[in-house]
């Protein structure tokens, strides 16, 4: 298993986006995932801060678990932190665990979500795309 940080709290507009980009590119290959998190990055809202770390750490509020490549499609498990009263290693393997196509639909769910709060509250912040899924 390897722990990857990533600094923004892991919003899934953001963070889960990033991700599935990064899923999409790599193909099967968890070798060539792992190149692309730590090496030059892909899409919007990539700026290069993951982080190969030893542990969950506490500040999260968003975590996820990705599994498979080689032989298995990947998949993708988001949890949200609901408390800071509870230890991280509590809450953060509970969500289910989605197919690639899964996840973007759970993640668009998010960046429409978002977007309807900016423009809601008369934001000028440009919206954030959504992800091919």
């Amino acid at each position: 298993m390897v722990y990857l940080y990533r600094h923004h709290d892991g919003y899934l507009p953001y963070t889960g986006a990033n991700l599935w980009r990064h899923l999409r590119e790599a193909g099967q290959s968890p070798t060539a995932l792992l190149a692309s998190l730590l090496g030059p990055g892909v899409g919007s809202n990539d700026d290069g801060t993951y982080e190969v770390t030893t542990y969950l750490h506490g500040d999260i509020e968003h975590c996820y678990e990705i599994v498979g490549g080689a032989d298995q499609e990947w998949r993708v498990r988001h949890s949200a932190r609901r408390d800071w009263e509870s230890s991280v290693e509590s809450w953060a393997l509970s969500g289910p665990s989605k197919t690639l196509e899964g996840f973007a639909e759970l993640v668009n769910a998010e960046i429409r979500g978002s977007n309807a709060h900016l423009r809601a509250a008369g934001s000028s912040y440009p919206p954030v795309a959504e992800v091919a899924s």
